[in-house]
């Protein structure tokens, strides 16, 4: 009988045992599946504040510039051309958070950031001179451009939005977007080239990444670990989605100092290939200098070592600084990084790493000892000289001499064959109310 007791309260014991793991198994699981729930809530409500307000910027936007074509006066039409940059800078931060890789949606970011430059040139120049017929067109075209993708977005506005949600599920897959924003012809605007990119900025896009060949594949963890090292007081991280467009990446959402921000994390490695915030400065403190010092120190946390300012432009309080790998006094410029700093804060607000990740690879230049043969003109005042490599649009690369100099007030970028001392190419510097053009 004590045998049979014995082996009841064994029983007994396993079966509370039993009944113990379970339940904390299921309060684990109940753990589990709330902070699932609570993330994709989270998510969900992202991409409703980003859809809303992106729409909300385009209405605006196409209103603005409606507006633009009917006045000829001086006060209004510059105030309406500033609210068009800063509403295209909201659109585009926001279109970032939700655009899940989407080359398309990539490249309507890039036609909001570009139309916001220009009308916020156009809104200084416009204080001393009148726009002319083409400036005037462009604003046409832009207009057309915004109103397509105000439209390709909301014709799909049913699909992506459930009982008054926008849901994460649904923008996964945003090829419905997608599809129709990519019908609008952006090849038939005519941007003209703002030298705040600097020389060379579009570099070679080859679709090789170089840099990153031989490199470990990360995960998504490892992702939002190298977010919190490379934006260092991030919060909020969440992955967003993935792409392989420009470059195979995670996307992760996040607050930065206190704004939303939106990278790409290369797969291979894990580099910033792009981040985008927005910011409006207000009270600019910091001199052009001082900003550069600054990106320098955020160069070294995005781990991308040699790296050399080559060209600094303010716009608008926000100063463009261009890095270039440098080796040996040399500059590679198809290795350049760009950086955009607040000059009110100090903060990083955007930084393209893609030419870099496409073209940095160790290279064998065969450099004259001499420079002898280059004929450089005696009417020139030479401020800097230095051997440089160039791209070129044959998507090869020429190390040549660069020359900047000075002639009757206009600044000058000349590039020499380094071999044949050849003039290969030249660039005029035109500064028009603090905005510089090539």
């Amino acid at each position: 009988m004590e045998k049979i007791g014995s082996a009841k309260k064994i029983v007994i014991a396993i079966g509370v045992g039993l009944l113990s793991a379970i339940i904390a198994l299921s309060v684990a699981l109940g753990v589990i599946e709330h902070k699932r729930r609570s993330a994709n809530a989270q998510l969900n409500n992202l991409y409703e504040k980003s859809y809303s307000e992106t729409m909300t910027s385009l209405e605006t936007i196409s209103t603005k510039l409606s507006k633009v074509s009917v006045l000829e006066g001086t006060k209004l039409r510059q105030q309406l051309l500033n609210d068009v940059w800063r509403e295209c800078g909201i659109a585009s931060s926001n279109l970032a958070q939700m655009s899940e890789g989407s080359e398309n949606l990539n490249e309507a970011i890039r036609m909001l950031n570009q139309i916001g430059d220009y009308c916020q040139y156009l809104g200084r120049k416009i204080s001393t001179t009148q726009l002319t017929e083409t400036e005037s067109g462009h604003l046409d075209t832009f207009g057309e451009a915004v109103s397509q993708l105000n439209t390709a977005l909301a014709e799909v506005q049913n699909d992506l939005i459930r009982g008054g949600k926008v849901d994460s599920s649904v923008l996964t897959n945003l090829s419905s977007v997608t599809e129709k924003i990519g019908n609008i012809d952006y090849s038939s605007i005519d941007y003209p080239e703002l030298i705040y990119d600097g020389p060379f900025s579009d570099g070679l896009d080859d679709r090789e990444t170089k840099f990153l060949n031989g490199k470990d594949e990360i995960s998504v963890e490892r992702g939002i670990e190298l977010i919190a090292q490379y934006f260092e007081g991030s919060s909020d991280i969440v992955k967003q989605g993935e792409t392989k467009d420009p470059i195979p990446s995670y996307i992760y959402g996040f607050k930065y100092n206190d704004r939303e921000g939106s990278a790409y994390i290369s797969k291979a490695g894990g580099y910033v290939v792009q981040f985008d915030s927005y910011c409006e400065v207000t009270e600019p403190n910091l001199t052009d200098s001082q900003c550069v010092e600054k990106a320098k120190v955020y160069m070294e946390k995005l781990g991308y070592s040699n790296m050399e300012p080559v060209w600094v432009s303010n716009n608008n309080s926000t100063v463009y600084i261009n890095f270039a790998y440098t080796e040996n006094d040399i500059v590679y410029y198809p290795d350049l990084i760009k950086i955009k700093v607040c000059s009110d804060t100090g903060h990083m607000v955007g930084v393209e790493a893609i030419n870099y990740i496409y073209n940095h690879v160790e290279r064998d230049l065969e450099v004259p000892k001499s420079i002898d043969h280059i004929s450089i003109p005696a009417s020139l005042s030479v401020s800097s000289k230095r051997f440089c490599l160039i791209p070129t649009e044959w998507h090869t690369e020429i190390l040549c001499y660069e020359v900047v100099a000075k002639k009757n007030d206009n600044t000058y970028y000349i590039y020499y064959e380094a071999k044949s001392g050849e003039e290969e190419k030249v660039m005029l510097v035109i500064d028009e109310d603090g905005q510089l053009l090539i």
